[in-house]
């Protein structure tokens, strides 16, 4: 299936990470991406900055691509703190494995369903919320997992898959 989407995809990490060429935050996901059509731009900004800060520069980056290709306007796919980031930069321009294994019970204490470090309740935004599950029991999607931290496969989960399918449903929005 094609996930060549009308507008670029702007991909923008978690806390305390940084874009390299070495060392992609997505794992395989961006080449899986590219594969299928999408044409992929990374946020570039310092994610460990404040979330005003770190907004401040993906505005800065998003303009850039918007110059740089005329698309007019980005989807994004964040995760994490790139999450709270994208979503105050826009708000600004109204435009399962070590360690998340340890923190699961924790999160789960105060805010229940989590990944391992961000509650279900924290991450809802928009109209589009995709849980993703495994059916096997004893081991969950993790905090990790969602970025193919790891670089494993999954049985019941083929996370490149996901983001591919993902960007189909973008494209078939229009987007």
């Amino acid at each position: 299936m094609t996930s060549g989407v009308k507008f670029p995809l702007l991909l923008v990490h978690g806390v305390f990470f940084r874009d390299f060429d070495h060392f992609n935050y997505w794992g395989r996901i961006p080449e899986e991406l590219i594969k299928n059509g999408a044409t992929i731009y990374y946020g570039e900004h310092n994610s460990a900055a404040a979330v005003k800060d770190s907004a401040l520069e993906l505005e800065k980056r998003i303009k850039e691509i918007v110059a740089q290709t005329g698309c007019g306007k980005v989807n994004i796919i964040a995760h994490s703190k790139g999450g709270l980031d994208s979503r105050a930069a826009i708000a600004m321009t109204s435009a399962g494995q070590f360690p998340l294994n340890f923190t699961y019970h924790l999160v789960k204490y105060f805010d229940g369903a989590n990944d391992g470090l961000v509650g279900v309740d924290s991450f809802k935004w928009g109209s589009a919320l995709k849980m993703v599950r495994l059916e096997k029991k004893g081991r969950g999607i993790s905090h990790g997992d969602m970025i193919d931290l790891n670089r494993e496969n999954l049985k019941g989960l083929d996370v490149r898959e996901f983001y591919v399918q993902l960007v189909s449903d973008l494209r078939e929005k229009g987007f």
